[in-house]
């Protein structure tokens, strides 16, 4: 008997010989250089400046930290506190992305360039509400003589591993576990680079998109502080139109979160010709809902609550038509506030001439349209409701 557990055996194929599984794992292993340096503040800065350093690789996330978190770091500095290393790939010859430590760079760099105004800070309540131009001497050379410490990484991989990815995602995705974990939509972003991607990204900065989410336009300094934006909840809601509209059309199935990564790694090099047909299939679908909702767009009725699933519904029921005239807008949001006003426990169904009619038989219409259950078939039934709302059975 080999010296696996008896558990670990029974996770392998009966037939999967210790021989075979030492040569695997020897293919696999990541060849990755490691250097650790320690650069003073003042040279962190300069490279920034000088483009040394890109703070913003694409699978990189967007950024969280306030005013308040970057006040801090500069408290630790102030007090002689270390703080944890910065990660960088050395992508060329002197010049590294960010792999981990963004938000302590970004700190540094919006406080040494007099851009960040201290606050909330803990044991230096003398210096609240400076900036660094501000401060005296003694202190604006106690953080400029500060060294952080950096892990270069240049990773030489060959085999399985970096064959089936990019291994700067690699490092990245497992780097970031210690701190601030990614949600689903950051490792996506990290982990499918491509032209789809990009396009993603691009449709989640539509100002009419952005208008309709309350997301603030690009240049504005309240961007930022966007909690769609910042965690990437928009181009969440970009891929979840592609991926439900796939889901419809019957290209795809499974749980949702694996419908998503699916969606996002399957499309993940598509022709420009592809992108342009769905980049124009979602810009349409979100003029159509605009036009029909105007400022209530994506909203439930009575809360006036931004809805996910009426989004999706909305936006799907219209891609899927194309050839449809919807109804009058006030036909349709009449037609939705009846399923908002409706008792809860009536169903509304369609009658016999077309109409809502909320005389038939109980049911949970109202708990569909605000997206209590969201498993696939929820979100089909969902979409064939906002269909007969927007459109109408034929008959009208």
């Amino acid at each position: 008997m080999t010296g696996r557990t008896k558990k670990n055996r029974h996770r392998l194929p009966l037939d999967f010989p210790d021989e075979l599984l030492s040569e695997r794992y020897k293919n696999s292993q990541l060849k990755i250089v490691r250097t650790s340096v320690d650069y003073s503040t003042d040279q962190l800065l300069l490279m920034i400046r000088d483009n040394q350093i890109n703070m913003s690789p694409l699978y990189q996330r967007r950024n969280r930290w306030d005013q308040k978190q970057k006040s801090r770091l500069i408290e630790s500095l102030l007090l002689n506190i270390p703080i944890p290393p910065l990660f960088l790939y050395e992508s060329d010859y002197g010049s590294y992305e960010v792999m981990d430590g963004r938000q302590r760079l970004e700190a540094l760099h919006d406080f040494l360039s007099d851009s960040l105004r201290l606050k909330g800070l803990e044991y230096w309540t003398e210096i609240e509400g400076l900036t660094y131009s501000e401060l005296p001497k003694v202190f604006q050379l106690g953080v400029r003589r500060r060294t952080v410490g950096a892990i270069i990484l240049l990773a030489e991989s060959d085999g399985r591993i970096s064959a089936e990815n990019d291994v700067r995602m690699i490092l990245f995705e497992r780097l970031n576990t210690g701190g601030v974990r990614l949600n689903p939509q950051e490792l996506r972003n990290a982990l499918y680079q491509g032209s789809f991607n990009s396009m993603i990204v691009e449709l989640s900065a539509h100002s009419l998109f952005r208008k309709v989410w309350e997301i603030p336009q690009e240049n504005d300094p309240k961007l930022l502080e966007n909690s769609l934006y910042a965690s990437m909840g928009d181009c969440d809601l970009v891929l979840r139109f592609f991926m439900i509209r796939e889901v419809m059309l019957g290209i795809r199935s499974g749980s949702l979160r694996h419908l998503l990564d699916g969606c996002a790694k399957e499309n993940q090099h598509l022709s420009q010709s592809e992108l342009g047909q769905l980049r124009a299939s979602f810009l349409n679908a979100l003029e159509v809902a605009h036009n029909l909702f105007g400022a209530t767009c994506f909203r439930l009725p009575n809360t006036g609550r931004l809805s996910k699933s009426l989004y999706d519904a909305v936006m799907v029921a219209i891609v899927l038509q194309p050839n449809r005239t919807p109804l009058p807008p006030a036909q349709v949001t009449s037609r939705l506030s009846e399923i908002a006003n409706a008792p809860r426990g009536i169903q509304i169904v369609n009658g016999p001439d077309g109409f809502l009619d909320a005389n038939r038989n109980p049911g949970t219409e109202y708990a569909l349209l605000v997206g209590r259950a969201n498993t696939p078939q929820a979100i089909r039934d969902r979409i064939t409701l906002l269909s007969s709302i927007i459109y109408g059975n034929g008959n009208e």
